[in-house]
């Protein structure tokens, strides 16, 4: 059994940091897309954050300067692991904007996941952050600000992995709860799949 563990334990040490770098890649380049888009036609950016998604608490030129600037700004952060955890929450509270004040779409879900695991976990190994922590640093504060992303992680750490593993009981859950909507698709569907 240990063998086995320490097989999961080397994939995890090795595939994990390479997984984790094409999930930054993925999430800035969505992000990147957008901003870049609005940044080419301002009016058009501030017509979208005016009409077309409008956030009721938030002037649309201030919207479209702070959307555009995380859309923007937060990948290349995220790509170069630097202020990981910063981006990732700005980035995260796009996301959260975006899925309940324009349009919810299952994905942004997702990402919304996938960005609260970084605020929550870091980086990771592949990151700026990281080369900064284990090499130190003459930047002012660095060694506070790692302690409270070490502390983030530790407390956080599990509660935010439990808060994933309902989500993902969420998802099986409702997908079983269409099966049984229609009991003979649910039969069907069943014979098909045992």
């Amino acid at each position: 059994m240990d063998f086995v563990y320490d097989l999961f334990g080397l994939g995890d040490r090795t595939a994990g940091p390479i997984l984790d770098l094409f999930i930054h890649l993925w999430l800035a380049q969505t992000f990147w897309v957008s901003g870049i888009i609005k940044l080419s036609d301002w009016d058009k950016a501030l017509y979208l954050a005016t009409n077309e998604y409008p956030v009721s608490w938030m002037n649309p030129v201030l919207a479209a300067v702070l959307g555009v600037a995380i859309e923007v700004l937060g990948p290349i952060f995220l790509v170069l692991g630097l202020g990981t955890r910063l981006a990732a929450l700005a980035m995260l509270i796009l996301t959260l904007v975006i899925q309940y004040a324009y349009m919810a779409v299952p994905e942004q879900e997702f990402w919304a996941i996938l960005f609260g695991w970084y605020v929550v976990m870091g980086a990771g190994t592949f990151s700026l952050d990281r080369l900064l922590a284990v090499s130190g640093t003459a930047f002012p504060f660095a060694d506070r600000i790692e302690a409270l992303g070490r502390a983030i992680t530790r407390y956080a750490g599990p509660i935010y992995m439990l808060f994933i593993r309902f989500w993902i009981a969420r998802i099986f859950f409702l997908s079983g709860l269409t099966k049984i909507e229609d009991i003979d698709k649910t039969i069907i569907l069943f014979d098909f799949e045992y």
